[in-house]
């Protein structure tokens, strides 16, 4: 009975997978195609990151139960891994060449054509993108902790209110990643608008760091007022359209995970689709 029940899952997941590349290779090959409207290039790429993500999100699945003793014929399971990742590569080509673009302004040039004051905001707008990339995977391995503790308080055996508490200090963690990464947005933005001196940047990069790496440490003491000095609102139409873009991001997140909750036992995951440095309006 458990094992037909375990195989019912299987199966459910598999058709999961199927049906997301094919949505995922619908969008692919109509971006690949889409070279005449940069706002529909982007549109797409954005579904591309949405479909992907929930495609990982069935890997992670896949790869536990490869590991698992329960289910002994694994030549299925690896076919459907490997057919995600094919997915996953195609989509790291596309957002590589889209990073690319994301500073045209300045990249386009070769390194050694740029003036110093041009080199230096590549540069900063460069580190401020990998820290945002770092706070995401932070994210992430959170996300996987708080699914793990949802499903022991699924089972009577390991449900305790002690599994409740610390998913919600790890949501309150994640909630402080979102916010940190909303304020280097806010940066990159104005950086790319050449609002924003590169400098007023690296001044306060100790204090960045020391956020990235130490933030769950128990000793650790967060300092709020970090992005004071850059003014970040000083440009109202970047930092509402900012604050919108993450809003609308997390009404896409909340949707997908009602999508993938419909899989039994399947862990959630949220995840917030950034182009980061757009340039705006001003």
């Amino acid at each position: 009975m458990a094992h037909r029940k375990l195989q019912q899952e299987v199966d459910r997941v598999f058709k999961k997978i199927n049906e997301g590349l094919e949505i995922f290779d619908t969008y692919y090959e109509r971006h690949e195609n889409c070279t005449n409207n940069p706002s529909q290039k982007d549109k797409l790429e954005s579904d591309l990151k949405r479909e992907v993500k929930k495609l990982q999100r069935l890997r992670e699945q896949i790869k536990s139960w490869q590991s698992s003793p329960d289910i002994k014929d694994k030549d299925a399971l690896l076919d459907y891994r490997r057919s995600v990742e094919i997915a996953m590569e195609k989509y790291k080509a596309v957002e590589k060449a889209s990073k690319e673009k994301a500073y045209s302004n300045i990249s386009l040039k070769k390194s050694e054509n740029l003036d110093p004051e041009e080199q230096e905001r590549r540069d900063v707008s460069e580190s401020l993108s990998q820290t945002i990339d770092e706070l995401e995977r932070q994210y992430d391995l959170l996300q996987v902790e708080i699914d793990k503790l949802t499903l022991l308080n699924k089972k009577k055996k390991t449900a305790s209110a002690a599994n409740d508490d610390k998913k919600e200090e790890y949501k309150k963690i994640q909630a402080r990643y979102r916010w940190h990464q909303q304020q280097m947005e806010l940066a990159l933005r104005l950086l790319a608008n050449e609002e924003l001196d590169p400098q007023a940047v690296r001044d306060i990069e100790d204090d960045i760091k020391y956020f990235v790496e130490s933030n769950q440490d128990p000793d650790f003491v967060e300092d709020e007022t970090i992005y004071d000095s850059l003014n970040l609102q000083s440009n109202e139409a970047i930092a509402h359209e900012v604050a919108q873009y993450f809003a609308s991001q997390l009404s896409e997140d909340v949707a997908d995970v009602e999508e993938m909750s419909k899989i039994p036992n399947f862990p959630r995951k949220n995840n917030v689709v950034r182009k980061r440095g757009q340039k705006a309006a001003k």
